[in-house]
This record gives C-alpha cells, sequence and structure tokens, in this order.
C-alpha cells in the first residue's frame, strides 16, 4: 500500500509499506544485537534503523525506500500470516486520530447461521443471549463483541475457537469477516489507516475489561492463558460512512482465515471474494 506524503517545499514523496518477519525468537542469545534490523529512508527522507526485530509478529515500516535489512525475512503487506495453536482468537480494531469508529464483524465460514454482524445496531454476541454487557462475556458465546466505543482507542471481538469446534466438529478453517465505518456524520473521519490488532490465546480463562479499573479499554484479557501469541496485520484508510443496515455496506477492513488443523492463520486486508450477507 503506498503513502503519499505532501512536501509544500519539494515534490510529492511517495513512500510504500514494507513488512517484516524476524528469523530469529525473542529469547534469542545468539546474535548480537538481538533481534533483527531493517535501515530505511523515512518520508523526510532521513536514514532510520528499525531494531529488535524478533519471533513471528509481523513488522510494518513506512518509508522511501530500504537501505539494508540483517535477521528478518520480508512478507507481503497485503496478507499477514502467522503458526499459533490457539483456543481463542481476540481481534481488535485500533483507531487513533477521530472518534466513533463502528465495527461490523461476522464468522462467514463455517455456516453456523450467523445471519447479522456484530457491531452497534446489530448483534452482540451469537448466539444471541440477553446476559451479554460489555463486562460480561456469556458462556453459550461463540463470538462476542465488545461493545461500542464512541471514542477513540479500540473495539473487539473474542471468537472462542473451543466452542466453534464444538458447534462444528469436521470444521477445517473459519474466516471472519471485518468492516468499518465512522459513525458521526457531523465529525471528521480518521485519515490514519486502522490497524486490526490480534492477540491468541491457548488455555486460560477469557475475561472482558472492566470499566472500574479500565473504562476505555474495549478488549479482552486471559491472565491465566499457558501461551499467547499477538500478531498486527497490514492496515487500511476507512473512509465509509455507517449506515444502519447489517453491515454490508461498511468498508471491509480484513479478512481473518484460521486453519484449526495446521494452525496456520492470516489477515488479507485486499481479500474481495469472500462473501458478505
Amino acid at each position: 500500500m503506498a503513502t503519499v506524503t505532501m512536501n509544500t517545499e519539494a515534490a510529492v514523496i511517495v513512500t510504500s509499506n514494507f513488512c517484516f518477519v524476524g528469523r530469529w525468537n525473542c529469547d534469542d542469545t545468539t546474535h548480537v544485537p538481538p533481534g533483527g534490523q531493517v535501515v530505511y529512508i523515512d518520508d523526510s527522507g532521513t536514514q532510520q534503523t528499525y531494531s529488535g526485530i524478533c519471533g513471528k509478529d509481523v513488522v510494518t515500516i513506512n518509508a522511501q525506500s530500504i537501505v539494508s535489512s540483517v535477521g528478518v525475512d520480508a512478507v507481503d503487506c497485503g496478507v499477514t500470516e502467522f503458526t499459533f495453536d490457539a483456543d481463542y482468537a481476540v481481534l481488535t480494531y485500533k483507531f487513533s486520530d477521530a472518534t466513533d469508529l463502528d465495527t461490523r464483524s461476522r464468522i462467514v465460514e463455517p455456516n453456523i447461521n450467523m445471519n447479522n454482524y456484530l457491531g452497534f445496531g446489530a448483534g452482540a454476541c451469537f448466539p444471541a443471549d440477553a446476559s451479554w454487557s460489555k463486562t460480561n462475556i456469556p458462556t453459550t458465546a461463540v463470538i462476542d463483541w465488545s461493545g461500542d466505543n464512541i471514542g477513540t482507542g479500540y473495539e473487539s471481538i473474542l471468537v472462542d475457537i473451543q466452542k466453534l469446534k464444538a458447534l462444528k466438529p469436521d470444521m477445517i478453517n473459519f474466516v471472519v469477516d471485518l468492516r468499518a465505518a465512522w459513525f458521526d456524520a457531523g465529525k471528521p473521519m480518521g485519515v490514519l489507516p486502522v490497524e486490526v490488532k490480534a492477540i491468541f490465546y491457548k488455555g486460560g480463562t477469557m475475561l472482558k475489561s472492566q470499566p472500574v479499573t479500565n473504562p476505555l479499554s474495549y478488549e479482552y484479557t486471559n491472565p491465566t492463558a499457558t501461551n499467547s501469541l499477538q500478531v498486527t496485520s497490514d492496515s487500511k484508510v476507512i473512509n465509509t460512512r455507517y449506515q444502519a443496515d447489517g453491515g454490508v455496506r461498511l468498508q471491509r477492513l480484513a479478512v481473518f482465515k484460521y486453519n484449526v488443523v495446521t494452525k496456520v492463520g492470516s489477515f488479507d486486508i485486499n481479500d474481495t471474494t469472500t462473501p458478505a450477507l
């Protein structure tokens, strides 16, 4: 994805996103300095160094060009792929320069008769459950929504992979459609890209953020998990206004896919084939 930066004293500067993953684990002590590094030219023409790239978390660097790299592998920014044995997937929309991004999320595959998206003006969890709240995850929920954040920051969904597998024992893959739009026509839309930040957990018990201690979190935690992995997909500018429908007319941010057999997951911000409602 290319970004155009205007400079009033010079020609238009064109930058692009370059994506990398580390070749070495984060606890590696053999290589000095720890982790890989990338040397690049930023949008002002200054040479910069991004260090400490390790593990399988994807790092996105916006630059005019890449000068050199060591200890990293370049990956496609459109598709972010990872491998992790997950029981839970928390998919979080991150927006930082405007307020009230409304989100729409739905399990497309396998067919679990989820005939509505989750989000403001739509569903709160699936299956629907009257016990849902911003602080409570219903025990029946296969997919749960964090609640409506009318400020800046995050909105999230939780996919309980164990419940989904119990519902569909023959499932190989599951697919989640992730959409968003800005709600208030009287306020400016954000111009910075919106990210999907994902955290995957093995074991433990999922908890919703508690407003008493963290009133604007709209996220989930799992302090008793035995393992976890955080992944950030490539980002996209959302330039669509909210419409009061089931969600199909909101802008697609990404499609998340996970294979429960191989444990390989991916985000694709360029997907145009996954069906909407």
